[in-house]
C-alpha cells in the first residue's frame, strides 16, 4: 500500500478507533480480532489509547480531554476557540511496511462570528487557500511542507462558528 493508503487508512479507521476506545474504555487491557475479507484488524485498548494492528503495520490512537498543542498542530489556535474533546479530536501515529507518520486534529467551537475568525487566521496564515459562501460559510487554509500537511477549516452554520484543525506527517 502506498503512504498515501496508509494515511487514508488510518484517518478513515479514526473514527472506528473512537467508537472502539469508546466500548473498550475501562480498566485493564483489551484487545478485539476482526476478520475482513482484507485480512485480520487486532483493536486493542489500554490507558487510553487504542492501537489497531493490520498485516499492513500498525496505528495508535489517543484520545483526549485536552487539545492537541499549537506545536502538534502546527498552526496557531484562535484565542477564542473552545475545545470540544467529544468530537473525536486526538493523535494517531502508524508504523507499516511503507512508512510511519502521524496525524492530529482538534475540533473547536469559537465565541466569534466567522468574519473575525476569517480575519484573525488571515492575519497568520495569509489569504485562504479557498473561501466557499453557500447555505455554509466556510474558509480552508492548506499547507503542505515536504511530508507535512496542515489544514485549517472555519466554518459558520446556523450561526454556529467551528474551527477544525489538523496535522499530518509522512515519513
Amino acid at each position: 500500500m502506498k503512504r498515501f493508503g496508509i494515511v487514508a487508512m488510518v484517518a478513515t479507521a479514526l473514527v472506528a478507533v473512537m467508537v472502539m476506545a469508546l466500548a473498550l474504555s475501562g480498566c485493564g487491557k483489551e484487545e478485539t480480532t476482526i476478520k475482513t475479507p482484507e485480512g485480520e484488524v487486532t483493536v486493542g485498548e489500554q490507558g487510553g489509547e487504542v492501537t489497531i494492528k493490520t498485516e499492513e503495520g500498525e496505528g495508535t490512537y489517543r484520545a483526549s480531554e485536552k487539545p492537541p498543542t499549537e506545536e502538534e498542530l502546527g498552526v496557531p489556535v484562535h484565542p477564542k476557540a473552545k475545545y470540544e474533546p467529544g468530537e473525536g479530536g486526538g493523535t494517531v501515529t502508524y508504523q507499516g511496511a511503507q512508512g510511519a507518520g502521524s496525524y492530529s486534529a482538534a475540533f473547536y467551537t469559537v465565541d466569534a462570528g466567522f468574519d473575525e475568525v476569517v480575519s484573525w487566521y488571515k492575519g497568520k496564515l495569509g489569504e485562504p487557500t479557498a473561501t466557499v459562501v453557500t447555505d455554509v460559510k466556510q474558509a480552508t487554509w492548506y499547507k503542505q511542507e515536504g511530508d507535512t500537511t496542515i489544514a485549517v477549516f472555519v466554518q459558520e452554520q446556523e450561526g454556529k462558528v467551528t474551527l477544525t484543525i489538523s496535522k499530518s506527517t509522512a515519513k
